[in-house]
């Protein structure tokens, strides 16, 4: 199962987390770090596009609606590696591909924005969630916006948001939390 990343409040302390919606990992234990190396080797290298396709046996074509098999590689990649742990390796490793105007994606784009927001870029993460929900209409990655928009200060963009994945999500606790805390503000 693709893991996937939700931003959940952590009020009471002030602090903002993101916890994995889904994991299951059959690899080896050895396998992350595999990657990791490979991927700053091909960073390193210049290599790019060519020398990932190596890495990832020979992705040769962007193809279908998701984005193609080399982008869901890059994001496998990505989600081994883990935005929100190692968001610094996530960036290097999809960066250099955020413009591709072949790059239809959205969980790219949502992985990406995840590590910016964790390293505080948080301008960029918005832009890059809303490249995501062009591509894909998806109630996470509205939450994650919401958020995102919430540590920007836009309470009222951070409230629409969460309130549409709230809509889709009934019983996802964070996001009434969330609803209730920004409307509490807001009324001040």
């Amino acid at each position: 199962m693709k893991a996937k990343y939700w931003l959940v409040p952590a009020l009471a302390a002030g602090l903002i987390a993101a916890a994995p919606v889904a994991t299951g990992s059959t690899r080896s234990p050895n396998y992350e770090n595999r990657n990791k190396t490979n991927i700053e080797e091909i960073t390193k290298a210049g290599a790019g596009r060519n020398g990932l396709e190596k890495l990832l046996g020979g992705v040769a074509h962007a193809q279908g609606t998701n984005g193609g098999d080399f982008y869901s590689a890059l994001v496998k990649q990505a989600e081994n590696i883990g935005a929100y742990k190692n968001p610094d390796e996530v960036i290097r490793l999809l960066e250099p591909h955020k413009n591709d105007p072949n790059n239809t994606n959205a969980d790219f784009y949502n992985d990406l924005a995840l590590a910016y927001y964790k390293k505080d870029r948080n301008n960029e993460a918005i832009t890059l969630y809303q490249r995501a929900l062009t591509l894909g209409d998806d109630p996470i990655t509205h939450y994650n916006l919401g958020v995102a928009y919430y540590k920007a200060g836009d309470l009222d963009n951070a409230l629409r948001h969460i309130s549409i994945s709230a809509d889709r999500r009934p019983n996802h606790e964070g996001s009434k939390t969330w609803i209730n805390h920004i409307r509490g503000l807001i009324k001040k």
